[in-house]
């Protein structure tokens, strides 16, 4: 099991205390929105308090990129308030391939796989809310909690196989 670990360094105890009791609020605000998503449905209430406490709350403003596309990433984004717009690597940017809002995680691959390199990227299109997720410390977590990675990336592989359906037939269309 990871523990976690506040970002903020205190200078005495009480402060700390009072630091890791805001930070498990937020954590326990947290799990609802993780439930919203797919991938992590499957999980119980102490599996997702566990992903909870990896997460840090993050906001890009409208225009701003989220993901660059062709990039090695490290984290991912569970948007919780606002749209993400997709677009491939090179692409004029005009208009986005897909769009994206709350439940949705961006960089699933990144959590499962630090330093997995797609060719989409993402841009907010509207001011965005989302939980940053670490790689790395969701990678212990599975480490330490197989089921919590099973479950994971079977929900993944699913909504792979789904799109990968979903862009077949939308090229037969344009046949």
């Amino acid at each position: 099991m990871t523990t976690y670990v506040s970002t903020t360094v205190h200078q005495n105890v009480s402060t700390g205390q009072a630091q890791a009791a805001t930070d498990e609020q937020h954590a326990q605000r947290w799990v609802g929105h993780l439930r919203q998503c797919r991938y992590f449905q499957k999980f119980s209430d102490v599996e997702l308090l566990q992903v909870a406490r990896l997460c840090r709350e993050v906001g890009f403003a409208r225009g701003e990129t989220v993901i660059v596309g062709g990039s090695r990433r490290q984290v991912a984004y569970l948007i919780t308030r606002g749209e993400a717009g997709m677009f491939f690597k090179g692409s004029a940017e005009e208009m986005p391939l897909d769009r994206v809002g709350p439940g949705m995680l961006l960089g699933a691959f990144a959590i499962i796989s630090p330093g997995t390199v797609t060719g989409f990227g993402f841009k907010a299109l509207a001011d965005i809310t989302a939980l940053r997720i670490s790689g790395r410390e969701f990678q212990q977590l599975c480490e330490a909690n197989p089921k919590v990675g099973y479950d994971f990336a079977s929900e993944l592989a699913i909504a792979l196989n789904r799109r990968v359906y979903d862009m077949y037939y939308r090229l037969q269309e344009l046949r």
